[in-house]
């Protein structure tokens, strides 16, 4: 029985990032690569769909361009940011297919897709605002992240997109509220010492925002995706810049103190504490950086601080729940046709 469910096709798990710009969509998208692959800067903010297939097979990633009638524009087997960068300033081209490793979610044996989506403030695409709507209406296997930052929280832009999703989560109940994530990015801007700059207090002001639209238990992930992404990178062996060896220097000193007047200043720096976690995954959490500590990593110790493993930790517990919902449904349609088929 179980082979025969495995035999039936391929099961897909979808994340669609969206966010209105200067939030740093693209930088988280980079920070679950491990590479800086989509371009971020706001000159070049992404105006157009970009499709990302996991495939930890491959060590790099391959492109195809489509034009707005699916049609092939460029196909290239290894692919650059200055790559990307001159597909999305070629107007013939409205998508982006890739295909390379996402290696900080294991999707078990679902396809992931990860989907950078053009913001609704993003001009340069005038189809934006139906290509949202169509996704966060989506009933597939779809997670929609929202990406804000502590100085977008409270824009007309980002008040207008988390109206859609308000509005999507009122009609889907319980199982639309699993299928949205709100990360706060670019938390390392915030002054742990300023009691009205704190992690805490843009929290509490998202919640506020949220709860007055009818989002009233939104799961929060406070992230750094630029120290996550750069650290990563370092990881890789990638060649990084001076500033950015800088940054991550800086972002792991503030973990090295053993000093107990500094712990206050430590944990409002250690993003994950703050995240909507479920139990199990902030125990896994707590005890990667209790490991991370007993093997005096202060650099994995410092990645598990930047927010986005505990993000990652909790899209795997999303894939796993839909592909166990997914496989029970198939069997059990699978029981159902044998015993039409074979009538006592």
């Amino acid at each position: 029985m179980q082979k025969l469910y495995e035999n039936t096709g391929e099961s897909i798990f979808k994340i669609c990032v969206i966010s209105t710009m200067s939030c740093g969509k693209s930088t988280l998208i980079n920070a679950l690569l491990g590479r800086d692959l989509l371009p971020s800067s706001t000159a070049a903010c992404t105006a157009l769909v970009t499709n990302i297939k996991d495939d930890k097979r491959r060590t790099n990633f391959e492109a195809k361009c489509l034009d707005k009638n699916g049609g092939l524009v460029s196909d290239r087997k290894e692919v650059t940011l200055e790559a990307l960068e001159e597909f999305n300033a070629d107007t013939n081209i409205k998508q982006i297919d890739l295909i390379g490793p996402i290696p900080g979610i294991e999707s078990g044996k679902m396809t992931l897709f990860l989907v950078d989506i053009p913001g609704p403030n993003n001009s340069a695409n005038d189809d934006h605002e139906k290509l949202i709507t169509e996704i966060i209406h989506s009933d597939e296997n779809t997670m929609v992240i929202c990406v804000m930052s502590p100085e977008t929280v409270q824009t007309d832009d980002n008040d207008e997109l988390l109206q859609s999703i308000a509005e999507v989560m009122r009609n889907g109940g319980k199982q639309a509220e699993d299928q949205f994530l709100f990360v706060i990015n670019k938390c390392d801007n915030l002054d742990p010492e300023d009691e009205e700059d704190t992690v805490e207090n843009v929290i509490q002001t998202t919640k506020r925002d949220l709860l007055m639209k009818g989002i009233d238990y939104p799961k929060i992930f406070p992230v750094t995706a630029e120290i996550a992404k750069l650290i990563r990178m370092e990881e890789r062996g990638e060649k990084i810049t001076r500033r950015d060896k800088h940054e991550i220097s800086n972002w792991i000193d503030n973990f090295e103190s053993d000093d107990s007047e500094d712990k206050e200043f430590q944990f409002k720096l250690s993003f994950e504490k703050f995240a909507t976690l479920s139990p199990e995954a902030r125990e896994s959490t707590e005890n990667r950086v209790a490991f991370a500590r007993n093997q005096n990593n202060l650099a994995m110790e410092a990645m598990i601080h930047t927010g986005v493993p505990a993000l990652e930790k909790t899209i795997e517990e999303m894939i796993r729940k839909r592909f166990e919902e997914e496989k029970q449904l198939r069997i059990t349609s699978l029981i159902s046709l044998l015993s039409n088929s074979h009538p006592t």
